[in-house]
């Protein structure tokens, strides 16, 4: 262990965060677990205060009760990479939402550097440095820590802080600080770390092959998993995989020996949890019809509609070239269709996704011009690139 890269003390750490809120931000990471559990398990934290940069130790003697603090404080920007995760955690440790957070990712996404660039990419891109990889799927819980661990997740602090000068710079001098906000506004919503759990079944894979009458038992199913994972701290689909659950809602048994007959229940679990998913099963039943879930159809797309919503998403891709933003931090093809179906509705559509906010500000009047016929894309002869002009006949 490189004893100058720990905190050594809880003291020592409170005084770091007090040094942060003066400094008006901190850089965090964290290294975790949670392959054979519900709950990510906390390996490391690392921390960036100013040119300091910190590792904790969360199985030693440090507590973390003021780092814990600090992620809620809206006074202080949080600077992280990638932040749900690590922030997630936060959110089970203390059930206080994250304010004030700078995630580097979104920014980077922003600027057009790519919608998911990794840590990595993002250092060697805004601030010149290369990294070294290799340590990403260590055992972070064993101790101790290697040198080149402990090196990797300081690496992982280390640039934070620069990339957020930067990033920031580029953001403001393009306008973009405000849209920066409104995405990061995210992580101050609890259900981004937690879900509704009457919406639990929307995340077992195949439930939209169900109808509503089975949706309603699949929902109870979902919502029993969930709670018996994170009372025996254990991945969902290590309690009941999704194929089973579908399977059970389809079947709608009634008596726990008819557990048996589904493909992929493991005897043991259905003579420990027969009577629960039964139960669950009748609850599912009892839910009156008007109450059940409703898939909403994916609004149906004719031949002509389908060309309509091609010529929409090449005018989105012209714009966000042009604005050096990746088009999927704006929306995708399903997005698209939906605003091109709802158009030809005849429909009131300025409360779409795509004419409001920031995404309104950028693309929603381009995308509105090409749908009411007010302008054109065209090829231009010198360069061979789209262009996107307005109609002068109209």
């Amino acid at each position: 262990m490189l004893r100058a890269m720990y905190v050594q003390t809880t003291q020592e750490l409170r005084d770091l965060i007090e040094r942060a809120r003066k400094d008006g931000r901190i850089g965090i990471d964290l290294e975790f677990i949670r392959d054979r559990t519900y709950f990510p398990q906390l390996a490391l934290a690392q921390i960036a205060v100013g040119d300091t940069h910190k590792l904790i130790d969360p199985l030693g003697p440090v507590t973390l009760d003021a780092l814990d603090e600090i992620v809620g404080d809206p006074s202080v920007v949080k600077v992280l990479h990638a932040a749900k995760q690590d922030l997630e955690i936060f959110y089970l440790r203390t059930k206080v939402a994250p304010r004030n957070v700078f995630d580097t990712q979104i920014a980077a996404a922003l600027l057009g550097l790519g919608e998911q660039i990794s840590y990595g990419g993002l250092v060697s891109t805004v601030v010149g440095v290369h990294l070294e990889k290799g340590q990403s799927y260590s055992n972070w819980l064993r101790r101790p820590l290697t040198a080149s661990q402990e090196r990797y997740a300081l690496d992982d602090v280390v640039h934070l802080l620069p990339a957020h000068d930067r990033l920031s710079a580029q953001l403001e001098a393009l306008g973009r600080t405000a849209w920066m906000q409104a995405e990061c506004a995210q992580y101050e919503d609890p259900l981004t770390f937690v879900p509704d759990p009457s919406t639990l079944y929307q995340r077992v894979k195949r439930f939209r092959g169900l109808k509503p009458a089975a949706l309603a038992v699949l929902r109870e199913l979902a919502i029993w998993r969930e709670a018996e994972a994170t009372r025996r701290d254990r991945p969902r689909r290590s309690v009941v995989g999704d194929e089973v659950l579908i399977e059970i809602a389809r079947e709608c048994p009634s008596r726990v020996s008819a557990l048996t007959n589904t493909r992929g229940l493991h005897p043991e679990e259905a003579r420990k949890s027969g009577a629960d998913l039964i139960a669950a099963v009748a609850r599912g039943r009892a839910v009156p019809e008007e109450e059940r879930p409703q898939i909403e159809a994916r609004a149906m797309v004719d031949d002509d509609a389908g060309l309509a919503a091609d010529l929409v998403m090449a005018c989105l891709r012209i714009a966000c070239q042009g604005a050096q933003i990746a088009p999927t931090m704006i929306t995708n093809r399903a997005g698209v269709e939906q605003l091109v179906v709802a158009h030809r509705g005849g429909g009131t559509i300025t409360d779409h996704p795509l004419l409001k906010g920031w995404r309104g500000e950028l693309v929603g009047q381009h995308l509105l011009a090409i749908l009411e016929g007010r302008a054109a894309i065209y090829l231009d002869p010198a360069s061979g690139s789209p262009q996107f002009e307005a109609r002068i006949d109209r």
